[in-house]
This record gives C-alpha cells, sequence and structure tokens, in this order.
C-alpha cells in the first residue's frame, strides 16, 4: 500500500472513531469526496445527504467533508433564497464543492441539474427590482452535500441522492453535555483534524481514469453509486465493492413491482410515513390518522398498477391485527398512543423505519436533559 492509499485509510479510521456511522457509510463519505475532485467528469454524479436529528453529529461531517473537498464552500440554507443557492453552485463560472446545512429550505427543482452533466442547465427566473423577471440560465453542475432534518418524499429526488442517516446515542450525548473536556474531544470530529489529509484525497482523485465513468451503467441506481465504486477499486477496498453492490440489490428490489409488498408491514409503513409527514409540516407527532389517507399512501407507494390496489376495509383489518385501534368519528380513525408504541408495534410486525427510530432516540435524549 503506498502512502497516499495509507493515508485514506488513516482518515477513515479517524472519521470511524469519532462517529456513530458504520464503517461503510463513513467509507462513503470519504470516498465521496475524493470523487469531487473530478464530478465535471463523470457522466452523472449523486448528491450526498446527511439526514439526522438535532446534534447527532452530522454538522460535524458535513463541515469535515468542507475541508477535504475539491473547492468547498459552506453555507446554512437558512433564510437563503433559491437564487442564492443557484449563486453558490456556479460563483460566477468558477464550480467547486457546495455544502449546505440546514437544507430544509433547498431548492428541490435544482437536483435533476446537481446530478446529470447533460442537464448542467438550471433556469430560474430573476425577481429582482432590477431583472424585471428576465429567465437566467446557470450549468449548476457541482457536486452537493446536503445536512439536514426533512425526508424526501419524492422519488425522482430520492433516487439522485446517497443518504446517510445520523442517529444520537445517549452515551455519546452524555459526553457531549459533560465537564470531560478530553472525552468530548475523543468523540468531537472538527475540521482541523482532517485538514492534513486534503491533498491525499486530491492525489487518489487525480490517479484515476473518470472519463465517462457511469455512461454505461445499466440504471440510475448503478450510476449514482459509479464514482464511489472507481474510488474504492483503485484504492483496492474490495468490502467496500461488495457493500456496493448489495446496496444495488437493495436499491432494485425496492423498484421492483409493488406486488412484493406484504399488506400488513405496508399499511404499518404507510401509517409511518404520514406520521413523519405531519410532524414535518405541523411540528408535532399525531395522535391519529384518517384511515382513507393511510389506505391513499398504500395505494400510491406500495400497490400502484399493475398491482392489486388495497381496500379500506383491508387497510383497517391488517392496522387491528397489528394491535392498532381504530375508531369511527366522521371518518375512521387510527389511533397511535405515541412514537414509541409505533415503533414498538411496527418492530412485531417486522417494520423498521429509519425515521421513526430517530425520533423516538432523540425525544428520549430530550427527557433526559429537561
Amino acid at each position: 500500500m503506498n502512502t497516499k492509499d495509507q493515508k485514506i485509510t488513516e482518515l477513515i479510521d479517524l472519521v470511524n472513531t469519532k462517529t456513530a456511522c458504520s464503517l461503510d457509510e463513513v467509507k462513503t463519505i470519504v470516498y465521496w469526496t475524493i470523487a469531487t475532485y473530478h464530478q465535471r467528469k463523470c457522466v452523472r454524479f449523486p448528491i450526498l445527504r446527511l439526514l439526522g436529528v438535532y446534534e447527532s453529529g452530522k454538522s460535524d461531517i458535513a463541515k469535515a467533508v468542507n475541508a477535504l473537498a475539491w473547492e468547498s464552500r459552506y453555507a446554512s440554507c437558512k433564510g437563503t433564497t433559491h437564487s442564492a443557492q443557484r449563486d453558490m453552485l456556479n460563483n460566477e463560472g468558477k464550480w467547486g464543492t457546495v455544502v449546505f446545512d440546514e437544507d430544509d429550505k433547498f431548492n428541490l427543482n435544482m437536483f435533476e441539474s446537481l446530478f446529470e452533466r447533460e442537464l448542467a442547465i438550471f433556469r430560474l427566473k430573476d425577481m429582482s427590482k432590477d431583472g424585471r423577471g428576465k429567465t437566467i440560465e446557470k450549468d449548476i453542475y457541482t457536486p452537493l452535500l446536503l445536512a439536514g432534518r426533512e425526508v424526501l418524499w419524492d422519488e425522482s429526488h430520492q433516487s439522485r441522492t446517497i443518504e446517510i442517516v445520523f442517529h444520537k446515542d445517549l452515551e455519546r450525548a452524555a459526553i457531549a453535555n459533560g465537564d470531560d473536556e478530553e472525552a468530548k474531544k475523543a468523540i468531537t470530529l472538527i475540521p482541523e483534524d482532517v485538514e492534513e489529509y486534503k491533498d491525499f484525497c486530491k492525489e487518489v482523485g487525480e490517479s484515476i481514469e473518470w472519463d465517462d465513468v457511469g455512461k454505461y451503467s445499466a440504471s440510475r441506481a448503478n450510476s449514482l453509486y459509479a464514482p464511489l465504486k472507481v474510488v474504492a477499486e483503485k484504492l483496492g477496498d474490495e468490502d467496500y465493492v461488495e457493500y456496493i453492490a448489495l446496496k444495488l440489490v437493495d436499491l432494485a428490489g425496492g423498484q421492483q413491482n409493488d406486488m412484493t409488498y406484504e399488506k400488513g408491514p405496508a399499511c404499518v409503513q404507510s401509517v409511518i410515513q404520514l406520521c413523519a409527514q405531519h410532524f414535518e409540516r405541523k411540528g408535532y407527532f399525531p395522535k391519529e390518522l384518517v384511515q382513507n389517507e393511510v389506505q391513499e399512501y398504500c395505494n400510491n407507494n406500495f400497490f400502484r398498477y399493475p398491482a392489486q390496489p388495497i381496500g379500506i376495509k383491508e387497510v383497517g383489518k391488517h392496522l387491528r391485527n397489528a394491535k392498532f385501534l381504530t375508531v369511527p368519528r366522521q371518518k375512521q380513525m387510527i389511533i397511535i398512543p405515541s412514537a414509541e408504541w409505533l415503533l414498538n408495534t411496527a418492530r412485531v410486525v417486522g417494520v423498521e423505519n429509519e425515521w421513526l427510530t430517530g425520533f423516538v432516540e432523540n425525544e428520549k435524549i430530550k427527557a433526559v436533559y429537561k
């Protein structure tokens, strides 16, 4: 193993010891960072999203990537206009990695241009006093990392991103809020920790043949991971190449005909997703949902044509079998005692949901520090 390869291994180990991510997720972040140096040569390039609750460590990772990536710029989306976001992505004809924290206000309409080189030109009207509504065209095909808390509900947006979910655990939270400065330092990643590895990331990137990476990928999912795969292959990381292969199998399975879904788990998953949407819109977890809305979500996301749609009575039956209480009011309502109850109920029927797990963990941590 040569020096630059050894340094990348050191970098991965360093980040791995200071985050709650899995080793493969850390490699995803590091290999994506290396690939940013030649993103403009790739046919497609994934948007990297870090998703997690407050103080889960996602912002620390975002700042570390900012210290390592190609010509990187860091900003918060809070209070920014769509025009300002576009101008960050193309700064007077200059490109570079853009790291946006607090991405809840990011203009998702830019995703296509950010993901695919042939669609790089993005059009947005200039609504300033001097612009008078004139349409401005800009090439915004550049590496983008987004850190935030909101789930992407549109499948077309999801399919252009690699998403890493950050969870907050009680042990790390206790250290972070304690008085032991050495212990805090041991679990906290700061930009200064990684700056020495920037040149090595660049060197590894320069040693790879990037032209037409992803051009002949069989699917969008394959092209999503193509830049990371060539980095892993260059570093001889067979374990990560195998990890990508398994991820692609999972993604392909998720895109198969909706008839592959079992009705009971699909109903429970629909309840969870509607709870997440309710929380993002209104800021609190719902105590009940309309049964018709669960049926509609099920059919739109799990049982689309040509699959046989699920009926309203079937939804009620499957949810009652899973121990949900349904109550007739003006409409048939599904009762949800608490987020933790929903998490435990979902697990009984074999449903795991990262958003709900993170939400419950965050609520427990809030209770500890009240």
